[in-house]
């Protein structure tokens, strides 16, 4: 599961590297190789399963700055045989990790899709040992 996870890079690092000059920003700017690599890395080493990204909605305002996106819902979606499509959460990038309440619309979304990816792997347990068995 990916919250706010930007896959291919994020066009507010690549606008930064014009003013700034850090390792960290030039690896997350849109296409960067080091994304490519930790995207290739992860594909090739994982097995096939479910993934969930998430996306914020709103953009983030912060040092007195122009609101901005930190990661488009583009961004977000992970080029993965199991990957769900990307879905929005009512929060700029900051606050769609922070729920107040179980009864947060952004908890109930992503707790129900955390549900979701875990009965998968247990029901291919399941059949693992099933057909282990007979």
């Amino acid at each position: 599961m990916f919250i706010g996870t930007p896959h291919h890079g994020t066009l507010t690092a690549t606008v930064l590297c014009q003013f700034f000059s850090s390792v960290l920003l030039t690896q997350m700017r849109c296409g960067s190789e080091t994304i490519l690599d930790i995207n290739s890395s992860f594909v090739h080493g994982v097995p096939e399963r479910t993934l969930s990204s998430f996306y914020e909605t709103k953009k983030l305002s912060f040092l007195g700055v122009r609101p901005i996106q930190i990661v488009s819902e583009d961004s977000a979606t992970f080029d993965y045989p199991g990957q769900s499509p990307s879905m929005p959460l009512d929060g700029d990038h900051l606050e769609i990790v922070k729920y107040h309440s179980p009864n947060d619309n952004n908890f109930h979304i992503v707790s129900q899709q955390l549900a979701k990816m875990v009965g998968e792997v247990l029901g291919d347990e399941k059949k693992a040992r099933n057909t282990v068995k007979t």
